[in-house]
């Protein structure tokens, strides 16, 4: 039995982290959950390959202050079954 594999970065920035190479480093290392904080960014704000990577479900989470401190949280379609029980 393969366990999940969570993996939490806190990028300050996900357009900088994305010229940095985050989609790759997404692929790369394919994990079931991710968990990105202090993105700075809305989802308007960003391109439809950021905004939606891939197969995975995203789910925003962020507060109005000014920094715009986010949660972003990705789910491998196929683990969200397995991750219920």
């Amino acid at each position: 039995m393969k366990g999940t594999k969570i993996l939490c970065w806190n990028v300050n920035g996900i357009r900088a982290a994305q010229r940095h190479g985050l989609i790759e480093w997404l692929n790369k290392e394919s994990p079931d959950i991710l968990c990105l904080q202090e993105t700075k960014a809305s989802p308007n704000q960003l391109a439809a390959d950021l905004r939606e990577p891939g197969s995975y479900q995203v789910y925003w989470n962020y507060s109005a202050l000014s920094l715009m401190l986010q949660l972003r949280l990705f789910i491998f379609p196929d683990r969200c079954e397995t991750l219920r029980q």
